[in-house]
């Protein structure tokens, strides 16, 4: 999730770049135009730093709070600052194949069974939920042919919803050894996923376990 943030940022800011360095744009600039869809852009971008920091300190204080030594050090080798100071996609990618982050088992019964991270996941939700919100209400208002004598950008290169599930591997891992962890763990974290559509209702056991569960949002 941190890294398609980032992605997100980047895309955000390329986009930016580009009109700043468009004489025609500039010329339509001083000639009163609005730009709507800078303005757009603008904000998707600081609203993307925003999210992509909140849930960073939030899982640092996650992580820091369990003790764990495993998890602690992904914070320690300055994994999260790395892809934060990523800038462009393609450093973005190296950084993740170069610090590919496993989890250990141990760190695993610490993630599944704390109540302090499950709390996080569901503030987090919702977040996420309202950022991909914005992100799908921007790319419908602008997936429109544009007749313009500056350059526009094709919706190819807009940022994109954040897809997939929510747990706390996905928001720390890269993409390639997050679904190995998942599927390797006897005791997977409960997952939400931020799909528009609506989940299948499925029959639960009940349990006497105490541990908080995570609720769905979606």
């Amino acid at each position: 999730m941190i890294v398609k943030l980032q992605e997100n940022i980047i895309k955000s800011e390329k986009i930016l770049r580009d009109f700043e360095d468009d004489s025609i744009y500039k010329f339509y600039k001083m000639l009163g135009g609005k730009g709507r869809f800078e303005n757009s852009i603008r904000n998707i971008s600081i609203n993307s730093i925003n999210l992509r920091n909140k849930i960073i300190v939030d899982i640092e204080a996650t992580i820091r709070a369990t003790n764990n030594k495993d998890l602690i050090s992904i914070i320690e080798n300055n994994y999260f600052s790395q892809i934060t100071n990523a800038a462009t996609q393609e450093s973005l990618i190296r950084i993740v194949n170069l610090n590919s982050v496993s989890i250990p088992p141990t760190a695993m019964n610490i993630i599944t069974q704390d109540d302090k991270v499950i709390n996080f996941i569901n503030s987090i939700s919702t977040n996420i939920n309202n950022y991909n919100n914005e992100i799908s209400n921007f790319r419908q208002l602008w997936n429109r042919f544009k007749l313009t004598f500056y350059s526009f950008p094709p919706i190819q290169v807009y940022p994109e919803i954040l897809d997939g599930q929510i747990n706390l591997i996905n928001l720390i891992q890269s993409h390639n050894s997050s679904a190995n962890i998942a599927t390797s763990s006897n005791s997977p974290i409960t997952q939400i996923s931020t799909s528009n559509s609506p989940p299948k209702k499925q029959k639960t056991k009940k349990s006497n376990s105490s541990t908080q569960k995570i609720t769905n949002k979606f």
